[in-house]
């Protein structure tokens, strides 16, 4: 599936109003910054979107009237995205891929493909909230209703009811979480950029990406290094 216009983005935006920065903890620095919620949120989509391999054109919190904030796939349009675009694209997707799937309860092993395209936009989806959560922000996912919405909807072509789409749909923030604190300096170093520059590119990400995994594994040595060291000279003390 192309990811070259704004109704195909790998992930829609939060799609709700700017809120201000306060002093947040980020496990990632142990310190407290002051950066936007919506910049954790866009940081949180561009992260996974980049571990699941999806198409990126970049991010941006200038906001207009629809949105506070987007991660826009490559040659997106992304000042005139409209959420009804956004919606309408994603049913689009999801009723031409249940025309192709087996009624609810029987096997679908030969729709693998789409299983996973669709799990894919659910953890991208949801990634933005698991980033706000980790930076200490609590929001209400009813009522972010493009994001949840659209991620509810795929997941609908994936779960054998409805009644199991909220638990499949929870289970996804809960990975994207999980991928997110493994990666906490990258989301960190790409919501600080955002929230300084406003627009970062699909280059740009990548590049804070690699110095931000690159600091992270020399942090990591050092502190193997440390702990042989020690280990060393309490056998020599002993």
């Amino acid at each position: 599936m192309k990811n070259d216009s704004v109704g195909e983005v790998p992930f829609p935006p939060s799609l709700r109003d700017a809120a201000p920065a306060r002093p947040c903890f980020s496990p990632g620095t142990g310190g407290l910054l002051a950066v936007s919620p919506i910049a954790w949120h866009e940081a949180g989509h561009a992260i996974v979107s980049r571990w699941l391999g999806l198409p990126l054109g970049g991010i941006t919190i200038i906001p207009t009237d629809e949105y506070g904030g987007i991660t826009f796939g490559p040659e997106a349009d992304c000042l005139n995205v409209t959420r009804a675009a956004l919606r309408e694209e994603a049913q689009h997707q999801c009723d031409g891929a249940m025309e192709l799937l087996p009624p609810a309860g029987c096997r679908r092993d030969s729709t693998s493909s789409w299983l996973v395209y669709a799990q894919s936009q659910i953890l991208g989806l949801m990634a933005g909230f698991a980033a706000e959560e980790l930076a200490g922000f609590s929001r209400d996912l009813e009522a972010q209703s493009t994001d949840y919405a659209v991620a509810k909807m795929y997941a609908r072509s994936i779960v054998m009811s409805d009644e199991a789409v909220p638990s499949f749909v929870e289970s996804c923030r809960a990975d994207a979480m999980k991928s997110l604190k493994d990666h906490w300096q990258a989301v960190t170093d790409v919501a600080m950029a955002l929230d300084e520059r406003k627009t970062l590119t699909g280059a740009d990400i990548d590049t804070i990406i690699f110095a931000a995994e690159g600091r992270a594994s020399h942090d990591a040595e050092l502190r193997r290094r440390a702990r042989m060291a020690a280990m060393i000279a309490r056998t020599k003390s002993a």
